[in-house]
């Protein structure tokens, strides 16, 4: 009976989970214009590696799977999509933001992360937040060298791979061809443009 129960949340867990869409830069913006369901789409801002992002996922999926018809649900990897989370001003783990039909982004500053919170936001309490200024131009110059960055990793690492150089050489190429974008969008703008770590004083903001 217990091996049952057991199966039978697994099987729950991947059906919630599935009502979550993982979007990258390349997908985001096809998949926010789609038409709307219900209010728009939930998106989250994750770290694989953060507590609080692996703490909210069960729950974030939960009201997704419950909750398909007040929304569309993604996440966004934001230590491998660095553009897209400088787009949208990420700047700690997890940042849940709703963005509606007409393409307003407000941010969903939770009191807690939990399925009914999720749910709740999604459902009609985004209207009471406001929505976000469109990106100015430090924003949009901070997503368009992290882009240049990331092409530029791209096109190393497989120049690297094509020369027959070991996967350390390449990846240390690659790595400094970031860097070296990162360097001018920092003399450009004046402050580092990624989304960062940060602690759980933090975090507080986001939970």
């Amino acid at each position: 009976m217990r091996a049952v129960r057991s199966l039978l949340s697994a099987a729950l867990a991947l059906c919630a989970r599935a009502a979550v869409v993982d979007l990258t830069d390349a997908t985001f913006d096809a998949f926010v214009a789609q038409p709307p369901v219900g209010s728009g789409v939930m998106v989250e801002f994750f770290a694989p590696w953060c507590g609080a992002c692996q703490a909210a996922e069960p729950e974030y999926a939960a009201a997704a799977a419950a909750g398909a018809a007040a929304a569309r649900w993604a996440r966004v990897d934001a230590t491998a999509h660095r553009a897209l989370a400088a787009r949208f001003g990420v700047r700690g783990y997890p940042t849940f933001v709703h963005v509606d039909g007409a393409g307003a982004v407000r941010d969903a500053l939770l009191a807690a992360h939990g399925a009914r919170d999720f749910a709740a936001f999604a459902r009609d309490g985004w209207r009471a937040a406001r929505p976000r200024a469109p990106p100015g131009a430090l924003a949009r110059a901070r997503a368009a060298a992290l882009r240049v960055g990331e092409r530029a990793l791209a096109v190393f690492e497989a120049a690297a791979e094509g020369a027959g150089a070991p996967p350390v050489a390449g990846q240390f190429v690659a790595a400094l061809a970031l860097l070296a974008a990162a360097a001018g969008s920092v003399g450009a703008c004046g402050a580092w443009l990624g989304p960062r770590p940060v602690g759980r004083a933090a975090l507080k903001e986001f939970e």
